[in-house]
């Protein structure tokens, strides 16, 4: 910059690129390489079984090559990598089975500690409908 221009134009803040925080939250839902997919299901159990078990390409790979092999009347090596693979994703959702219900607990505890009224006032609501 010109040492002299702030004196000619007083009222002006000229900042150069780089001359404030450029930082970029790198989050963990973030993948540059990877593309995101939001499903109706848990997107917990979701994260849980793309990242420790199977990507959903290599889940559609795999199932794909089954498909194929059974229309084509042979059999398949990739049948037993199948069972696994979906035995695997049961195990996962079985863990993750009480998780609603210990949340929903947790928050209704929070609630009536916060406010025994609300808290009344929705137990109310759901044991009468």
């Amino acid at each position: 910059m010109i040492p002299f221009f702030p004196y000619l134009f007083p009222g002006w803040n000229l900042q150069g690129p780089s001359s404030r925080d450029v930082s970029l939250d790198m989050g963990r839902r973030t993948h540059l390489f990877s593309p995101q997919f939001h499903f109706a299901g848990d997107q917990q159990i979701e994260e849980e079984i793309v990242a420790n078990i199977a990507s959903y390409g290599r889940q559609l790979g795999i199932l794909s090559e089954v498909v194929l092999a059974l229309a084509e009347g042979k059999k398949s090596d990739k049948l037993g990598q199948l069972k696994d693979t979906v035995g695997k994703i049961e195990g996962v959702k079985e863990k993750h089975s009480g998780d609603l219900e210990r949340e929903i607990e947790t928050r209704l505890e929070q609630l009536k500690d916060k406010d025994q009224g609300a808290f009344e006032k929705l137990i109310d609501k759901h044991h009468n409908s």
